[in-house]
């Protein structure tokens, strides 16, 4: 939408608050969904329940808790990258943020720190 209305002479303000609506709502729903996870998460710890014990070796193994772990870590980085989109957008299409990148090697090496976690 933002790019059509400026080929077309028009401006991009309605685009731009398009998406800029849509980033806000995923930042949103993406919180409220790493709060509900948190809180089953902490119920299940605390419950004192008894757990079906016939998975009890899946839930113990290092695979599903590497599994777990990165499960957040990525949604993590999702929320991470959906905040700084919204902020970047949110400058317009000339602010400070959207002329600046950060050094692809940094996000290589990242992957590659994450990679060197499979065992």
């Amino acid at each position: 939408m933002a790019s059509v209305s400026t080929q077309d002479g028009g401006s991009a303000e309605t685009g731009t608050n398009v998406m800029i609506a849509g980033l806000a709502f995923q930042v949103f729903t993406l919180t409220l969904f790493m709060l509900l996870c948190a809180e089953y998460a902490y119920r299940v710890v605390t419950s004192g329940r008894q757990l079906n014990p016939t998975f009890a070796h899946l839930r113990d193994s290092k695979r599903f808790k590497g599994f777990l772990g990165m499960i957040a870590f990525a949604t993590v980085c999702i929320q991470i990258r959906s905040v700084y989109r919204l902020i970047e957008l949110s400058q317009g299409w000339e602010g400070e943020l959207i002329g600046w990148s950060p050094p692809p090697t940094f996000f290589l090496f990242i992957f590659y720190c994450v990679a060197s976690l499979d065992g």
